[in-house]
């Protein structure tokens, strides 16, 4: 079954295009809004886009059942890594079956845009493209992996991926970093290869927002808390309350944590779907002076954007592509991964200075609004594609 985008008049010369997701695309709860909101974002630039659920629940059943292992955490990463055995497999089935699928409704369109590569729908269509955050070789370079990267089924998996980007007509990529990766690593024609970013999936005040917290406070907002960096702020921690007695840190996400250092508050998982939880979301980025996401391994950053749209400066780390969303020194600040004492420092250099934050904070806003918009991104999709069909 197809979704359509928002109506919108076809705009003169451009062919249709079919945007491939995995699960509903107009679900906000799909790729965490991602497809929505470039759904939309392409109606608003003329683009004549309709949306396919590339999922099959069977199949990815059956991944998660190879996938699986005592240690919770080895069976999600190989699961998210697409590195369960068999994982080869697994993705030529479901290529198969999205195949069919789509040949319903391929006649209508010239173009497709394929969100990942764990299916193929190369040679469906005159011109396929793909668009994703990571890579499945830059997760196996994680430090935090809990499976050999160069097993079998890593290895295979990583070929697997590298082959069918290599397919691709035109691979959009949202960060420097994935793109260099997918030329460095996989083999993809730098001139095929496209950054176009990513956008907020959240709504964004529309005005400049009045802090509403007397004490200076740090925000982190993730689930993944080992992976984006927790522990690190936590043990950062002590270091900002002996400068700054009567700063807080806010956690957002991470469930079950206890033992937490003085100043420390967590308010655990909250869902934008629920009642009242947009809301409460809402009133923790407009109670901070700073955003904390001292990522160890982080594909893009999304809260990031969210942070810079609440006009808060951004604490990041120097690895994968965050120092592409923060400018270090001028929309936050940029400290190495796993390095608690330097994270300390930035920390205290900005709360104890709150006017030097909401100047960043207001610099990272007008970053967003240039370069982090599902706008700007659809944009630079519909040129390279029409720019490829010519």
């Amino acid at each position: 079954m197809t979704a359509v985008a928002p109506a919108r008049p076809r705009a003169v010369g451009t062919d249709r295009i079919l945007l491939t997701v995995a699960g509903p695309p107009h679900d906000p709860r799909t790729w965490s809004g991602s497809s929505l909101a470039l759904l939309e974002a392409a109606a608003r630039q003329g683009g004549d886009v309709t949306a396919l659920d590339a999922s099959v629940p069977a199949v990815d059943r059956l991944e998660a059942l190879l996938a699986i292992s005592p240690r919770r955490e080895r069976w999600r990463q190989r699961y998210h890594a697409n590195a369960a055995p068999l994982a080869p497999a697994v993705r030529a089935a479901h290529t198969r079956v999205l195949r069919r699928r789509a040949r319903a409704v391929l006649e209508e369109h010239r173009t497709i845009v394929q969100v990942g590569h764990w299916y193929d729908l190369s040679g469906c269509a005159p011109l396929v493209a793909s668009y994703s955050d990571g890579t499945v070789g830059l997760q196996l370079r994680r430090t935090d992996l809990t499976f050999d990267p160069e097993g079998r089924s890593a290895v295979r998996a990583r070929e697997w991926e590298a082959a069918t980007a290599r397919r691709m007509d035109l691979v959009f990529a949202m960060s420097r970093w994935q793109a260099d990766a997918l030329a460095d690593d996989y083999g993809v024609d730098e001139e095929r290869l496209h950054v176009v970013g990513q956008g907020p999936n959240v709504p964004l005040p529309t005005t400049p927002v009045a802090r509403v917290s007397p004490a200076p406070t740090a925000l982190f907002v993730g689930k993944a808390f080992v992976r984006k960096g927790g522990p690190d702020l936590l043990a950062a921690w002590p270091r900002v309350r002996a400068t700054l007695p009567d700063a807080r840190l806010v956690l957002v996400g991470p469930e079950g944590l206890t033992d937490l250092p003085e100043g420390v508050s967590s308010l655990g998982r909250i869902d934008r779907s629920a009642p009242g939880g947009e809301e409460a979301l809402a009133a923790a980025f407009a109670s901070a002076t700073v955003l904390a996401l001292p990522s160890r391994f982080e594909p893009f950053g999304t809260a990031m954007l969210e942070g810079m749209g609440w006009g808060l400066a951004c604490v990041g780390t120097s690895g994968c592509a965050m120092p592409e969303v923060v400018e270090d020194g001028v929309t936050g600040r940029i400290v190495p991964p796993g390095d608690s004492r330097a994270l300390a420092a930035a920390l205290i250099d900005l709360l104890r200075d709150p006017a030097r934050a909401a100047a960043m904070g207001a610099a990272g806003r007008r970053r967003l609004e240039q370069r982090f918009t599902w706008d700007v991104v659809a944009g630079k999709m519909l040129a390279a594609l029409g720019e490829a069909r010519r």
